[in-house]
C-alpha cells in the first residue's frame, strides 16, 4: 500500500516527536528504535521508510531548533528585546521549570550524549549551542565584547539549568539558578523583576 506524501510527513513528524521525548528522557543510547516506534504508534518496519538508521534519526532530532533558542529569537521583535529576553531566561531558570528543562531542552538533556557520542552527535549539539549563543548575541549586541557576553549568558543559562536539575538538594538547586540568573541580569543590563 502506498501512502500519500502528507501521510508520510505526518508519520515522520510523529516519529521525531516520540524520539525527541524518549531521547531527552533516556539519552540517545537509552532509547531503542523499537521504543521510539512504539511511542509513535508505528511498527519498526515503518522506521526505514523515514530514516536510514538510528544515527540518521539522532541527526534529525538534533537539527530541530531548541525551544529556548526559538523563544529568544522572537524576543528581538519585542519593544524592549533585552527585557523580553531576560523574562524568557527568568522563566527558563525558574525552579518550577527544572524537571521540564532536564527532559525538555536538548541543551540540558544531551551534553553527555554529545561528549560520549560520535562526531555527528557532537556536531549536532554544537550547532544547537551556537544557535543559542547567536540568539543571545543578537539581543545584547552593542560592542566587540558582545559575543563573549553571549557565551557567558549561554553558559550560565544551560549550566545553571543542568546543574540544578542534577542536584538532589533543592536549596542548592534553587541557589544555583538564582545566582546564574543574577549574573545574567547584570550582563543583559536589566535587573530581575525590573
Amino acid at each position: 500500500m502506498r501512502y500519500s506524501v502528507e501521510h508520510k510527513a505526518q508519520s515522520q513528524e510523529r516519529i521525531l516527536d516520540a524520539a525527541r521525548e524518549l531521547f531527552r528522557a533516556r539519552g540517545f543510547d537509552g532509547a531503542s528504535i523499537d521504543q521510539v516506534m512504539a511511542a509513535a504508534g508505528l511498527t519498526r518496519g515503518a522506521f526505514y521508510a523515514h530514516f536510514d538508521s538510528k544515527a540518521d534519526l539522532v541527526r534529525q532530532v538534533l537539527a530541530i531548533e531548541a525551544g529556548l533558542v526559538h523563544t529568544l529569537r522572537r524576543t528581538t521583535e519585542a519593544k524592549d528585546p533585552q527585557a523580553a529576553a531576560l523574562a524568557t531566561l527568568t522563566d527558563y531558570l525558574d525552579p518550577s521549570q527544572r524537571a521540564n528543562n532536564a527532559t525538555g531542552c536538548p541543551l540540558v538533556a544531551h551534553p553527555v550524549d554529545a561528549i560520549r557520542g560520535d562526531a555527528d552527535r557532537g556536531n549536532g549539539y554544537t550547532e544547537q549551542l551556537k544557535a543559542l549563543i547567536a540568539s543571545v548575541d543578537a539581543i545584547i549586541d552593542g560592542d566587540d565584547t558582545s559575543q563573549d557576553a553571549a557565551i557567558l549568558v549561554s553558559v550560565l543559562t544551560v549550566g545553571g539549568a543542568l546543574l540544578s536539575a542534577a542536584s538532589t538538594d533543592r536549596h542548592l538547586a534553587d541557589g544555583i539558578e538564582a545566582v546564574c540568573l543574577d549574573r545574567i541580569a547584570a550582563i543583559v543590563g536589566h535587573p530581575v523583576g525590573g
